[in-house]
């Protein structure tokens, strides 16, 4: 519920985005995070998506905004806690009708 405010409001702060509609892309999809305020370079780290678009424009073109090897722990942690909540869901049944 946070991203979407934080990726309208990048674009009076970026530096070279020819479009504000490329704003919408939350996690450096059109956009280097280098282009970024401090502050907002730092928000979009902690998005995981981030680092799966970081990901793949580094297989893709070898240029990438962090390490690969940090993506893909991140990535794997982020699998990780939301697979374990999947399986304690199914596990107790939350939510489900009996």
């Amino acid at each position: 519920l946070m991203w979407p405010p934080v990726g309208f409001s990048m674009p009076p702060y970026q530096k070279s985005v020819p479009s504000r509609r490329v704003a919408a892309s939350r996690s450096s999809r059109f956009y280097s995070v280098q282009t970024l305020p401090p502050v907002l370079a730092a928000l979009t780290h902690i998005n995981p998506i981030f680092y799966l678009i970081d990901g793949a424009r580094y297989g893709i073109i070898g240029v990438s905004d962090s390490s690969p090897w940090l993506g893909g722990a991140v990535c794997l942690a982020t699998t990780a806690a939301v697979v374990g909540v999947a399986r304690w869901m199914l596990t107790t049944g939350y939510r489900l009708k009996p």
